[in-house]
């Protein structure tokens, strides 16, 4: 989903996330603290861009937090990755036994197949899933 269609308008936020969810029932959120303060500190970067305010921000992660499979990591093996915040991402990804972690950034996440988590561009894990051609 992208970002900016999530948080274009704060009456559409949750009936998107949730339009989602439905059509793909396939499909779990999973969260940890580290990430939702993350998500949290960037949103709040945005707000004035995202035509949002902080409360607004903290409706949305209040709503992840309520929906999301909710995950504490037991271990940290940082720094693996170049960059730290995306260490918490595999970590989760890890913890929550995911099979994909879905990002534009796929070089970033050099050596995740190594805990058994393939890293995928969003195109190429429509077509896999057959969403496009």
């Amino acid at each position: 989903m992208h970002g900016c269609a999530f948080f274009h308008r704060r009456v559409r936020r949750k009936i998107i996330l949730k339009y989602a969810i439905d059509i793909y029932p396939d499909f779990e959120i999973n969260v940890s603290v580290s990430l939702i303060l993350e998500y949290e500190e960037v949103a709040k970067r945005y707000t004035k861009d995202l035509g949002l305010n902080n409360s607004d921000i903290d409706d949305i992660i209040d709503y992840l937090c309520r929906i999301a499979n909710k995950h504490l990591i037991h271990f940290l093996w940082r720094p693996y990755l170049k960059d730290p915040h995306d260490d918490l991402l595999l970590e989760l990804s890890v913890e929550a036994s995911c099979d994909y972690i879905i990002t534009h950034n796929v070089t970033d996440f050099a050596g995740a197949e190594r805990f058994g988590v393939k890293v995928i561009t969003p195109r190429d894990f429509l077509k896999l899933i057959g969403r496009l051609p």
